[in-house]
């Protein structure tokens, strides 16, 4: 039996964390910042294209490389 770790498709996940900081930073701080931050921190030019391309919650805040905090966790709406 394989676990869901083994099947998880990110394999890099120090480039996955920098990544996750592009996309905090995109969301704070504008495309520009991020692309300058992604470009230093090394990540493919694709990848870099890919991340800032996606429309706004696209992108999963979490994934298996990175700490859930259930603060940032959509809530839902008061009718």
């Amino acid at each position: 039996m394989t676990s869901s770790i083994d099947t998880f498709r990110r394999k890099d996940f120090a480039m996955a964390e920098k990544v996750q900081q592009g996309i905090a930073l995109l969301l704070i701080a504008g495309k520009a910042h991020a692309r300058r931050y992604l470009v230093a921190s090394g990540t493919p030019a694709q990848v870099i294209e890919r991340v800032l391309s996606a429309e706004a919650g696209a992108r999963r805040m979490h994934g298996h490389h990175a700490t859930i905090d259930s603060s940032l966790e959509p809530k839902p709406r008061e009718s």
